[in-house]
């Protein structure tokens, strides 16, 4: 697998060009004549110039575009031409992949965990409350195009090595017998095994990659994996809402929820502004999980969703989805062996993210206090009158005890190095009461958190006191940055 050629360099003038410059090169070599070497570089300054112009046009255009992700697609090929290999052993890279959640907690495997996870399902009393049990339906092929035609053009193929819009070209023609092979998985909870199969590139998270730390593991499903998924997803996304599963400040992965950032960030603005308006403080905790989505256990996955309502039928097709599933790493023309994937939601996958939404619902109980969560950010404030600062910090103390007990039972790893939490109050409410002065101890069992005074949440910057200095200056430096990339741009688009 080599990087497709630049979309400029796709002319049928270029391509003539490049092979009678070829041609002209080797007459060139093999009669050594002033003639024939006049007429190799009369052809390949022509190219030179050819390829700039057509360049320029294709910069041009591309600025133009109304989709800010595409118009930084063409920026970022255009600045960074050169496809770095890299030099790591795609099984070893697999290897390390896999065993995230040993590493991270010790999680051991089961060598039987289909046939255990099966026999306790089928143990478990079946729903008896009509209208509030969740049971997969059989799809209809109108609904099998829809989720063909959402495809995106431009994503990867997967291991079955068909691309999407080949799939959406022949949308009619495979619409019918699609719909058969999914509503017969349905009947049968079954997932196919070629469809639940990622593909996985490893991408460098920094320049110099030196051990397998260094890379950020990014799964790739076959599109028949992503429409079957789909297909799931929205009577998934009905029946949470219906049955309201998750509370109103979960706000990623959910149907209603597109600017899901901003929820979150308007909803801890809020509660910030209401307490200091009562004339409260605020303590807020922000806790960071160590690879939250790698560590999920499929035996709590089951007995939650069974609690949420979930039939057993549904909890033994999610048996056949989510276990025994195999995963290979690939680097260029070189992929590793199959490798089993023991722990974790699918990582690439359309139900993932809504899986480790149910996950964790049950949370906002065990906290007993306000909590936002983005994905595997969760933040949680609790607010208190500046003098009773010391009893406030009890009730917090109290909250991380809770969230680490239920971190630990649902095989999550708190990672308190990451957790920290800050005092938030007006400059003025600050002043008075001297609460930049004021030793809380904030901690976990014997493990004393960090306090800050400034964090960055979601991409914005939140002041202790709720100031905007440090937003400001991370935005101008933004906007220097994007300057300077299109002043390199300038000379390419006239």
């Amino acid at each position: 697998m080599t990087r497709p050629p630049a979309p400029w360099m796709q002319s049928c003038v270029i391509q003539e060009l490049k092979i009678k410059r070829d041609t002209l090169r080797a007459e060139a070599h093999a009669t050594n004549t002033a003639k024939s070497w006049n007429a190799f570089r009369q052809v390949r300054n022509r190219i030179k110039s050819d390829i700039g112009k057509a360049k320029r046009r294709f910069v041009t255009k591309s600025l133009l575009s109304k989709r800010p992700k595409e118009v930084w697609r063409v920026i970022h090929r255009i600045l960074n031409p050169s496809h770095k290999t890299i030099q790591a052993d795609p099984g070893k890279l697999n290897q390390f992949f896999i065993t995230t959640s040993h590493r991270t907690l010790g999680s051991k495997s089961d060598a039987d965990a289909v046939g255990n996870f099966t026999r306790h399902v089928q143990s478990l009393q079946e729903h008896t409350t009509q209208g509030h049990t969740f049971n997969l339906q059989q799809v209809t092929v109108r609904e099998v195009e829809r989720e063909v035609d959402r495809l995106r053009n431009d994503t990867s193929t997967g291991v079955d090595r068909i691309p999407a819009k080949f799939l959406k070209l022949e949308k009619q023609d495979i619409a019918g017998p699609l719909t058969h092979i999914i509503n017969t998985c349905i009947r049968n909870s079954f997932f196919p095994e070629t469809w639940e199969t990622p593909r996985v590139s490893p991408i460098p998270k920094v320049n110099q990659s030196s051990c397998d730390s260094d890379f950020r593991p990014i799964s790739i499903l076959p599109a028949m994996s992503t429409v079957f998924e789909r297909l799931v997803l929205n009577q998934l996304v009905k029946y949470i809402d219906d049955q309201a599963l998750l509370c109103s400040t979960i706000s990623r992965f959910r149907k209603g929820h597109s600017n899901s950032t901003i929820t979150v960030l308007l909803g801890i603005r809020d509660a910030l502004i209401q307490a200091s308006k009562k004339g409260e403080v605020t303590l807020m905790v922000c806790a960071d999980y160590a690879k939250a989505f790698d560590t999920v256990e499929f035996k709590t996955v089951l007995m939650k969703m069974h609690n949420l309502g979930f039939s057993k039928d549904f909890l033994l097709w999610m048996i056949n989805y989510l276990s025994n599933r195999k995963q290979f790493v690939q680097i260029d023309d070189k992929q590793s062996s199959l490798a089993t994937v023991q722990f974790g939601v699918p990582q690439g996958s359309i139900l993932g993210p809504v899986i480790f939404n149910l996950y964790v619902a049950d949370l906002q109980d065990k906290l007993q206090c306000l909590r936002f969560q983005y994905a595997d950010d969760t933040t949680f404030l609790i607010d208190s009158k500046p003098s009773d600062l010391h009893l406030c910090a009890n009730e917090v103390n109290g909250a991380i005890s809770r969230l680490r007990e239920y971190s630990e039972g649902c095989n999550l790893a708190l990672n308190l190095s990451k957790t920290k939490w800050m005092l938030i109050s007006t400059l003025q409410m600050s002043r008075i009461h001297k609460l930049d002065e004021r030793l809380l101890a904030i901690m976990c069992d014997d493990t004393p958190l960090e306090r800050i005074s400034c964090t960055e949440l979601l991409g914005v910057y939140i002041d202790q006191h709720l100031a905007w200095g440090d937003q400001v200056n991370n935005l101008l430096s933004s906007c220097y940055g994007i300057l300077k990339v299109l002043r390199r741009l300038k000379r390419l688009s006239l």
